[in-house]
């Protein structure tokens, strides 16, 4: 015991050595993470506050009209993205010109009154020359929409129009009036004619939570490109004079794990105060936490998933004991699980055979248990399936470096 106790400190003096290196790179993708979340949070709030302006050009006196704004200032779906105004025709090209308003709505003379007659003629849409922003898209595809809606009471028109004619049946014109009539009333009496949805990544994590857990995770996981060495194993010679000076492989593999594990929570405790000092401070929301406190207690429990990313570490270097080469295997296995894990986009995207698969990485694994704790929905299954696989992983890498040593007797 005081053999091992004796190799535990050493091996925990070894992994501070490369406290450093990991504390600058962490400093460092921490600031480029703050700064992008700044300026996407700035950018979204640019956009939020700035609805597209659109100009209701119209005859003087025309009638009806005060109806038809009321109407559109105060449909639901609209009123935050859209600013509708009244202009005279003659203005519209100088204000699109000088983009005091982003679309022109040109309204034919008595528009209301020739859809209650079915002479209606149609709406001109005109758009400034400039590069097209997403809401001038929208505002296209919802006016082809609505052109599409207007066209199937149209044919019904036509429809009842033939069916009177050969059946010479008498009041004509006065009951296509009439329908004209209802199928306005129906159009204008609808709670909404779009809905509007908030996407949900996955298993209700907003986009927000999603990106920051996997944020979070490769940068836990980067931990491994920046410092090699502390999880490399030592050189076959030394661990077999180890073991027999009775410290066995098994007990020396256990020290190293204990000395990397304690290295990594150390790191973790320490971004998880900064990041809990900062983030209440920040004019962004990230999570549903507001305070220090909350934010310590949802990365406390974080801390059971060290264990497991410092086990994928030493599976990669045991197996690839080249610096090199396991550096750049572990980058690219960061890169692909993370891919078949759902990192870099929504995992509800991949095909139901990858998910199925991904289900069995240590990289899904992580994020299931991280995102949970993150969003107060710590699971005991997640935890049980991240114990699990960190069994699995050590077992692996002890394997591993068994059998090396076995072959070279």
């Amino acid at each position: 015991m005081k053999l091992f106790k004796t190799y535990l400190k050493l091996e925990y003096k070894k992994a501070l050595q490369s406290f450093p290196t990991i504390l600058l790179g962490t400093f460092a993708l921490f600031c480029v993470t703050v700064l992008l979340l700044f300026s996407w949070q700035t950018q979204k709030k640019e956009h939020a506050t700035s609805p597209a302006v659109i100009g209701v050009a119209t005859e003087k006196d025309e009638p009806y009209m005060d109806f038809f704004m009321g109407l559109l200032k105060n449909m639901d779906n609209l009123k935050n993205n859209y600013t509708f105004i009244l202009i005279e025709k003659e203005q519209v090209s100088a204000l699109l010109e000088k983009k005091k308003i982003d679309i022109a709505f040109l309204i034919p003379k008595n528009y209301i009154s020739s859809l209650i007659d079915g002479t209606d003629e149609p709406i001109v849409l005109r758009f400034s020359g400039s590069d097209p922003s997403i809401t001038t898209l929208m505002m296209r595809q919802l006016s082809e929409a609505v052109s599409s809606i207007m066209l199937e009471p149209e044919a019904a028109i036509y429809t009842m129009n033939d069916y009177y004619a050969i059946h010479r049946l008498p009041n004509q014109s006065k009951d296509e009036r009439n329908l004209n009539i209802k199928y306005i009333n129906r159009l204008l009496t609808r709670h909404s004619i779009f809905s509007i949805e908030t996407l949900e990544a996955e298993q209700g994590l907003s986009y927000t939570e999603y990106y920051f857990t996997v944020g979070l995770l490769l940068l836990l996981l980067s931990w491994g490109l920046l410092s090699p060495s502390c999880f490399r194993p030592e050189k076959k010679l030394l661990q077999l004079k180890l073991a027999q000076s009775g410290l066995s492989i098994p007990l020396q593999f256990l020290a190293k794990q204990l000395a990397c594990c304690g290295n990594l929570c150390l790191l973790f405790l320490m971004l998880s105060l900064i990041l809990s000092l900062v983030a209440p401070l920040l004019p962004i929301t990230i999570l549903q936490q507001t305070t220090f406190v909350e934010w310590m207690r949802a990365f406390l429990p974080v801390l059971l998933a060290i264990p497991l990313i410092a086990a994928f570490f030493h599976v990669i270097y045991e197996l690839i004991p080249d610096l090199v080469a396991g550096i750049l295997f572990l980058f690219i296995s960061i890169l692909l699980m993370g891919y078949l894990s759902g990192y870099f986009y929504p995992f509800s995207m991949l095909p139901n055979s990858i998910q199925n698969l991904s289900h069995l990485l240590p990289t899904r694994i992580l994020f299931q248990y991280t995102s949970g704790c993150l969003t107060k929905s710590f699971s005991l299954v997640a935890l049980g399936k991240l114990l699990l696989t960190t069994f699995i992983l050590e077992l692996i890498a002890l394997c591993t470096r068994m059998y090396r040593l076995e072959v070279t007797r």
